[in-house]
């Protein structure tokens, strides 16, 4: 059960590791549990992180298994990320779908025992959840003492206990993932999708500051690929490419992070993801597709409607409808009436602009720049006019038929 490597140190086989960890596992009970799963790990984690390892085998993804199952057991996130890492550098070249499967074992797990503690808490232990502001942070001990001064604080105490901890391994989890993927395109899917259940957990639990750390972590990757665009090989081939399917995933996902923000009405962050859309559309050499961008301003205009941005609400519609309008055949009398009566009706709901009160001319007048100003930029963004008016609006219609509709 033994091999010697080439410094003359003996190390022990995956397999038979890999059956001591069971072992150990399966007499694992009470006070002693912890433990013995502890030393299971331990065991397990050595093999993976050694150097002189060799190459991958189906033995590796079995080990790497189990060794997943007792970090989320344990609620030990640090050694599941180096573990991914160490397991990625092994798999990768050989067999690089093994480590879809390894993380996905670990995402089903970890989400599992997440809703496990929520379906076991009541609403009042949930609703105290969600006020623990940052997940990063531990609680402090004045929170703890407040929340035991009452008759069923213990309870209440108790079961925050349970739900915090798995709210914040998930969490964790979440970013390591993100990490690990994020600039190895054989893995563009699974990262859009770990983007994809990371945003449903922030929406879920009403993780305001997470959706925020997330937006800003999803930009720094952003920010790395544009890089790396323009990096060459030793081949002197670009690394990183543009092409449709990458737009359209990385599209598809700002879209589900822009309802997110609308639902936790994190407005300023919603500004920030337009402008990364608009970043990743210019990147692309070909325009994307009209279903992905008729998509995105119908989301618009729900956002612009909610946010009460009546003149940007009007321009989404009229964005949406000219699209669907020119790029299908299909499209039904009744819904194409549909979006010309929404077209109409929001831009002739937009407030018009207020007379100035001439004693505060200047003041009223240096406004006015900034909102203009302001405007513009989003116009930009959003490849609206670049001096978005209602009445400029009104004679695109008008130039259009729209209202003939």
């Amino acid at each position: 059960n033994m091999q010697r490597n080439n410094n003359n140190t003996i190390t022990a086989k995956p397999e038979y590791v890999l059956k001591r960890a069971n072992d150990l596992i399966n007499t694992a009970y009470g006070n002693n549990a912890d433990r013995e799963k502890k030393l299971a790990l331990d065991q397990l984690h050595n093999v993976i992180s050694n150097k002189r390892k060799g190459n991958w085998t189906k033995i590796h993804e079995d080990l790497m298994k189990r060794h997943i199952e007792l970090c989320v057991d344990l609620k030990d996130h640090r050694l599941v990320k180096d573990g991914l890492h160490q397991y990625r550098n092994l798999c990768q070249n050989i067999e690089p779908i093994s480590l879809e499967i390894v993380i996905n074992h670990l995402i089903d797990l970890s989400e599992k025992r997440a809703t496990e503690a929520r379906n076991k808490a009541d609403k009042v232990t949930l609703a105290a959840a969600a006020k623990v502001a940052d997940l990063d942070q531990e609680e402090s001990p004045e929170s703890i003492l407040l929340s035991s001064m009452t008759d069923e604080g213990s309870k209440h105490r108790t079961d925050i206990e349970v739900v915090v901890p798995w709210l914040k391994f998930l969490w964790e989890i979440y970013r390591a993932i993100l990490e690990l993927l994020h600039k190895n395109s054989k893995y563009d899917k699974l990262y859009h999708k770990t983007c994809e259940k990371a945003f449903k957990f922030c929406e879920e639990y009403k993780r305001n500051i997470e959706f925020r750390r997330l937006s800003e972590m999803l930009r720094l990757h952003l920010f790395n690929l544009q890089k790396l665009t323009i990096t060459t090989n030793k081949a002197n081939k670009v690394v990183f490419e543009w092409t449709s399917e990458v737009i359209d995933l990385h599209l598809h996902t700002r879209l589900i992070q822009l309802e997110v923000a609308t639902v936790l009405e994190l407005w300023n962050e919603a500004f920030r993801i337009v402008e990364d859309i608009y970043s990743i559309i210019t990147a692309s050499k070909k325009s994307p597709k009209a279903k992905v961008m008729a998509a995105y301003y119908e989301k618009l205009t729900r956002i612009f409607w909610v946010s009460e941005n009546y003149l940007f609400h009007a321009y989404a519609w009229f964005k949406y409808y000219c699209l669907m309008t020119e790029s299908r055949k299909d499209v039904k009398p009744e819904d194409r009436l549909y979006y010309a009566t929404n077209v109409l009706l929001s831009a002739l709901i937009i407030p018009n602009i207020k007379e100035v009160d001439l004693s505060t001319t200047t003041i009223s007048s240096e406004i006015d720049d900034l909102v203009i100003e302001k405007n513009q930029q989003m116009a930009m963004l959003l490849d609206f006019q670049s001096n978005p008016t209602r009445s400029n609006l009104l004679a695109d219609i008008i130039s259009r038929n729209i209202y003939k509709e």
